[in-house]
């Protein structure tokens, strides 16, 4: 069976065409390319948007959340060296914005930072068995130590310039 896009007035088998129950011949009225790029430009300006709908989305369905992170964990296991070779690409090609996240999350602090510093130190632990307050209190142990070794770094600088 044949159909004609309503957008690149193509006419395209069915099958290049998404089903939609709603619809008399029981399919979209655009090809899936067209589809697609739509969906795609939406997205793009819709950034925010869509985000905070994806967000609210898992909020409210935490269940199938956890499926779909046991879904991508399980892949990434089952194609390791494909990850490593994807992330690799990502890496070279994307290299600056890469250093500077990692710098700004260094820098500010951020959850995601203090939680990669305590699993490196208890490999037993989990990001999801850290409480708030202790991600707090380690944010507040790093602050200090940051405080004590540029107090050291600026009490060597003085002390050489008597020297």
């Amino acid at each position: 069976m044949k159909k004609i896009c309503c957008k690149c007035k193509e006419e395209k088998s069915v099958d290049m065409f998404y089903k939609n129950r709603t619809k008399k011949d029981g399919f979209q009225e655009e090809c899936k390319h067209c589809n697609d790029i739509r969906v795609r430009e939406y997205v793009d300006k819709n950034r925010d948007k869509v985000n905070k709908r994806r967000r609210d989305f898992w909020k409210n369905n935490p269940e199938r959340y956890k499926k779909h992170l046991q879904k991508g964990r399980l892949y990434t296991e089952n194609n390791r060296e494909k990850e490593r070779e994807r992330t690799r690409k990502y890496y070279k090609k994307n290299k600056d914005k890469e250093l500077n996240r990692g710098k700004k999350n260094r820098d500010e602090l951020a959850d995601n930072y203090i939680v990669r510093c305590m699993l490196q130190k208890n490999k037993t632990l989990k990001s999801e068995d850290i409480p708030q307050w202790l991600i707090e209190a380690k944010r507040q142990e790093i602050k200090l130590k940051r405080i004590l070794i540029k107090g050291d770094k600026d009490e060597r600088q003085k002390t050489s310039k008597w020297l």
